[in-house]
Order: structure tokens, then sequence, then C-alpha cells
């Protein structure tokens, strides 16, 4: 055996270049598994850490959008990166499990994610209202809410510079954050339990950016991006066809009440969208004639339907001004629908494609979804 061997080394030592890639060989091997096991331990390492620090939440969401399973195309709604309160609708079989959808919701006012929206009328309609003119029109107004909303238009210079949303500073559009108020409707509800569990809320929990103590000047890099991509994000929101919803719902009810005196227009308006935000199925559209009750977005179930249909804005609330349409309904072919298959998906279940989410009809926001998020 012994023989064997020693001949066995002789024979490799003959071969000088076969033996020399053995060793390269033996050596690449003991390289590899070193950094492969390495790069593993510290991957399992990082991922059971972070893991820790943040409850189990899947921020990705797929919404049925077509009749076909099969055809399904991913879709978001950009509320739910701030408000987990979903509308949930049981389908057929009442409260099977296997049966259940949900659908995106905003809810504002008592326990809302969004703090009570204060409808400002000035006896005027301009730039400081709630109301401004957009046509020559007697009702060519549409809702301003004060972020960017009219920065896209010729007027947008008779604006005070330090007004200007898409001029802010730095450390302006961080205070913003702090604040957690964008313009007059997206306000923060930071007590809510509903946006405390969103991604947006654990971002303000994990960078401290609530904290009065904190500033621009003292915050860490990764707390200024953090703060700047919310920042980014809210504009964009804000400025969406999705927003232009809530929109045509406001304007909806001012256009009932624009002759009454304007103490009364503003109390008429923020009654009807202000609420407790209760999730409860509704039969009609009528039952919104009253008000909202601090919630959008619903299930319509009759008597008749034990299906349910999801609701973003109901059909007495479509707007049409110019080129510049709100339109809730058709048919189920699309006949009579804006041909925008991204609205008409907006439209049905509340959601973008993903692959539209960055492409809107509204110029006063040039800022998108950024990654950072």
């Amino acid at each position: 055996m012994w023989l064997f061997f020693k001949n066995g080394i002789k024979q490799l030592l003959k071969e000088k270049i076969q033996f020399a890639i053995y060793i390269i060989l033996i050596a690449l091997a003991v390289v590899f598994f070193s950094v492969f096991g390495i790069a593993s331990s510290t991957l399992v390492q990082s991922s059971n850490t972070f893991a820790n620090e943040f409850q189990q939440y899947d921020y990705s969401y797929k919404y049925t959008s077509t009749d076909y399973a099969s055809n399904d195309t991913a879709t978001m709604t950009p509320w739910f990166a701030f408000d987990i309160d979903l509308v949930t609708n049981h389908g057929t079989d009442g409260e099977n499990e296997s049966n259940i959808n949900y659908f995106p919701s905003l809810t504002i006012g008592d326990n809302g994610v969004l703090k009570a929206y204060q409808f400002n009328y000035t006896n005027k309609i301009d730039f400081d209202s709630s109301v401004y003119k957009v046509g020559s029109g007697t009702d060519d107004t549409w809702v301003n809410f004060h972020f960017g909303d009219i920065e896209s238009t010729d007027d947008v210079e008779e604006m005070e510079q330090d007004e200007i949303v898409n001029r802010f500073s730095d450390a302006k559009r961080f205070a913003v954050v702090q604040s957690g108020e964008f313009g007059d409707f997206y306000r923060f509800n930071f007590d809510s339990v509903a946006f405390q569990k969103s991604l947006i809320g654990k971002i303000y929990q994990k960078f401290n950016l609530r904290s009065g103590a904190l500033n621009y000047e003292t915050a860490s890099t990764e707390a200024k991006q953090a703060a700047l991509s919310i920042f980014n994000y809210m504009l964009y929101v804000n400025n969406s066809s999705l927003t232009d919803v809530v929109k045509a719902l406001i304007w909806n009810k001012y256009s009932t009440v624009k002759d009454d005196e304007a103490a009364a227009i503003n109390d008429s308006v923020s009654q009807y969208i202000n609420g407790n935000g209760e999730d409860k199925i509704i039969t009609s559209e009528s039952d919104l004639n009253d008000g909202l009750n601090g919630r959008i977005g619903w299930i319509v179930k009759s008597e008749t339907d034990s299906v349910g249909t999801y609701l973003l804005l109901p059909s007495f609330a479509n707007h049409d001004y110019g080129n510049k349409k709100v339109i809730a309904t058709g048919d189920d072919d699309g006949a009579n629908v804006d041909t925008d298959a991204n609205l008409i998906e907006l439209m049905k279940y509340g959601s973008y494609f993903v692959k539209n989410y960055e492409k809107t009809d509204r110029k006063s926001s040039k800022q998108y979804i950024k990654s950072t998020l």
C-alpha cells in the first residue's frame, strides 16, 4: 500500500502541470466555500435582525385587474403607503374566508388616518381659497389643497415665492414632513393605528421624524433621505388622478351649496367629508348623499346583490371641464369611460397598474415615487 502511494506521488511530481492544476483547484475551492459561508452567515444574521425590528406586513399588493386570474396585472394604491385600513368584501359566500377581497380606502376625521378636513371658501374664488378658477365658464372651478396643485399653471408666478412647493428648500421640506401636514387634505393623524402600522408610519418611527428636537441640520443622512422621499411621495399623491377623485367629491358638495354664505359653505363641505370612518357596506350610492362619514372607498351590496361592488367615486360626483375628466362608471366593456386604461383601473379597483403609476396627466408635480421608500 505504501509502495503504491509513493509511486503515485513520484508520478504526480513528474507531471508538474497536472500537479499545479490540482493545487490551484484546491485553493479556489477553499476560497469559494469560505466566502460563501461568510456571506451566507452575514445575510441570515442581517435578515433576522431586520425581521425582529419590524412587524410582518407585506407592503406589496396584487389586486385583481381582469376577469381572468391568469391575466392579473400587478397593481398598487398610493394610499396604502400610509393607510392600511382596507375595506372588505366577503363576496358570494358570506363570511367564507376563501372568498374575501380587500380594496383601498381612506379615512378622514375622528380616528382616521388623516385629520379632519377643513374646507375654506373665502367669499371669492382665488388661490387662497379651497376653490379656484380653471376656465371661463361659471362652473369652471376646481378644488385646491395648496400643495403644488396649481403650480403647472401660468398663474404660479402670482403666488408668494415661499408658497411655491416645488421651490422649497430641503430644510423646509424636512420641516413639512415633521409636521405631517402636506397641504390642506393630506394631514397625518400620528395617533392612528392604521397609520402607525403603515410603511410611512414605520419610517417616521424608525427615524424619529416626529421629534421636535430633530431638525434638518442635526438629522442623520439616512433621516434626511427618508424625510425627503416622503415629501416627494406625498407631493406626487396630492397631484395624482387618485386625489382628483377626492376633489371631485368635495367639488360636487360645494356645487350644491355655493350660493350660501361662506361660513355655511365651509361647514357643509367639511361635515360632508369628515366622520368616524366606519367600515360598513352601503346598499346604494344614495347612502352617500348625506355624507361620506370620514371614509372614501366603499363596498356597495344591495339586498339582491350577493357579490358586491367596489366603489371609489359615485356617479353623481363625475366632473368634466375642458380636457380634465373624472369619471366613475361605464359599461363593462369600457364604453363611455375615458379610454385611459390606468384611469379605468383606478375607478374599478382603487389602484394603478404598477407600470403606469409614474405617468400623470397633471404637470403640477415633477416629483415621482422613488424606490427609496
